[in-house]
């Protein structure tokens, strides 16, 4: 009797252990967690080994989230508009869209209202959801480099420092040409603008203003087209940087409140580099707008390099960039 009673005590223990084992086992009641947090770790890692070398391309984790709205399939639209600053990689990127989406239903464009580099307005049209937006962006260490190298119509920033660059006002001083046009408060002005919102209004300014010396000692016209502030104040930008802040603003959001806009994907040009052009933004036209295309997309580009970063000005940048809207297309410091 005793030794039944005793195998009957063993067999519930056993029991016992076996529950609590199945219960209480961490892989079996946790492993998703544990896999997503070793993807994180491991994602961590690759962004911190490759953003450590300042001069290689800015790394930019890839945010399925791109668009400012759910992407949905419209039928409806019937262009692609695509937007970017200067040297923001928008004529790359443009020969891509062509390439890919040319003969077939949509049209591609480089404006919306505007040219692509430049602040864009309701102009009224009555054509309900027919543009799907493309907003491109370069993360701001790289692109002020570019600005710098590349100076178009910007007479007044050529051959600066790189802290002159980033520091004196975004504008320069009117030529005697714009006189004729400062009591107009109408549409006027080059690129659909007012007078008070750029400088200068002048189509075609006189050859002899707007005079600049070029890096080859050539002394030849560049005819400035600085954006004013974007509130119709006609005051200038302080700075380079504050013009961008609200350009970013206007290609992502004010853009997306006019009717005949669909939607705004945003795309960073550091994603096209490292990842391609399929799934960065060949397959989201296809998505948003049903439309197949018919090019084998850019692959990755590794090999690429990218502009050098000095480490004053990166620390400066740091300081000084308004990160907040920066984080609205991805952007933070590295």
């Amino acid at each position: 009797m005793r030794t039944m009673t005793l195998m009957i005590a063993c067999f519930g223990f056993l029991c016992i252990v076996i529950i609590q084992r199945v219960l209480y086992n961490p892989t079996s009641r946790n492993s998703s967690t544990v896999v997503a947090a070793s993807k994180n770790e491991n994602n961590d890692e690759n962004a911190l080994s490759d953003s450590n070398n300042i001069k290689q391309e800015v790394e930019v984790t890839v945010d399925d989230e791109i668009s400012t709205k759910n992407m949905k399939n419209d039928s409806t639209i019937k262009t692609i508009a695509l937007l970017g600053e200067r040297n923001s990689g928008s004529t790359w990127l443009l020969k891509e869209l062509q390439r890919c989406f040319n003969d077939t239903s949509l049209t591609i464009r480089n404006s919306l209202t505007r040219h692509k580099h430049y602040f864009q307005f309701d102009d009224g049209r009555d054509d309900p959801n027919s543009v799907l937006v493309i907003s491109e962006f370069r993360h701001p260490y790289t692109w002020i480099k570019g600005m710098m190298a590349k100076s178009r119509h910007t007479p007044a920033h050529r051959n600066k420092t790189w802290y002159e660059y980033v520091t004196i006002p975004w504008t320069m001083e009117r030529e005697a040409s714009d006189k004729q046009y400062e009591n107009n408060t109408t549409s006027v002005c080059k690129g659909k603008f007012k007078y008070n919102e750029v400088i200068c209004c002048n189509p075609e300014p006189p050859k002899h203003e707007y005079l600049v010396k070029k890096s080859s000692g050539i002394i030849e016209q560049e005819t400035p087209y600085y954006e004013l502030n974007v509130n119709g104040s006609g005051i200038p930008y302080n700075n380079v940087l504050e013009m961008r802040y609200d350009k970013i603003i206007n290609h992502i959001q004010t853009v997306l409140t006019f009717p005949f806009v669909s939607d705004v994907v945003i795309v960073r040009y550091e994603d096209l580099i490292k990842y391609g052009t399929q799934d960065i933004i060949v397959t989201k036209i296809e998505q948003a707008t049903g439309v197949k295309s018919h090019c084998i997309p850019t692959p990755p580009q590794p090999n690429r390099t990218s502009r050098d970063v000095e480490e004053d000005f990166k620390q400066w940048l740091d300081l000084n960039v308004n990160w907040d809207i920066e984080k609205l297309i991805g952007y933070e410091p590295l």
